[in-house]
């Protein structure tokens, strides 16, 4: 499959990507269910062929700077993170099992997202690359995440389902980035170049 990457030159939301993408083909699901503070969160599986694909068009259009010892063996789209996970909904009593049942129910690995562009993040000399995407079954999965939560006596000003980021890592120079860790935010506004799969 030939990836094409062209640079952006006004707005991000030009995307072109072909619906027919082999990124689209549904995938297993895998849940995550590890002792640890980064063991247990919920993701949505992306078929990595293309996005495999991407990586190595990507690396040589960069020469030949990302980081291939510790890249990505597979795709996927988080939903839950690690963080959002041990830090405020296991305290609230909502467990890994029950955020996976809820995923599945409403057929996670069957919802329909958007690639909006390929986006980079930089800090402290290091970058990573991915791609920007746009679910509304992803975001309601979240939000049902959300009720139970609250249903469980969770406080709603403790985490917003709404403040959601979704992407599919490609690859990083050294390592990837986090919000919670490296303060970068990877939406519509760390558009980088337009994508084409």
């Amino acid at each position: 499959m030939k990836l094409i990457l062209l640079l952006v030159l006004s707005s991000c939301s030009l995307s072109t990507v072909n619906k027919k993408s082999d990124i689209y083909l549904p995938q297993k699901f895998i849940s995550h269910t590890k002792q640890g503070p980064f063991g247990s969160y919920l993701q949505m599986n992306i078929n990595f062929t293309p996005v495999k694909a991407l990586f190595e068009d990507l690396d040589q259009d960069l020469g030949n700077s990302l980081n291939k010892k510790n890249a990505r063996k597979e795709a996927h789209i988080t939903v839950i993170t690690p963080v959002e996970y041990r830090k405020v909904l296991e305290p609230a009593g909502l467990n890994i099992h029950k955020i996976n049942q809820i995923a599945k129910e409403l057929n996670i690995q069957q919802s329909e997202f958007e690639v909006i562009c390929l986006a980079r993040a930089e800090r402290f000399e290091k970058s990573t690359y991915y791609l920007v995407v746009d679910s509304q079954d992803i975001l309601n999965i979240r939000r049902t995440i959300f009720r139970e939560f609250t249903k469980l006596g969770g406080k709603p000003s403790q985490w917003d389902p709404e403040n959601f980021y979704p992407h599919i890592t490609v690859g990083y120079s050294h390592r990837d980035l986090h919000l919670e860790t490296d303060g970068v935010y990877k939406g519509y506004n760390s558009c980088w170049r337009k994508v084409e799969i």
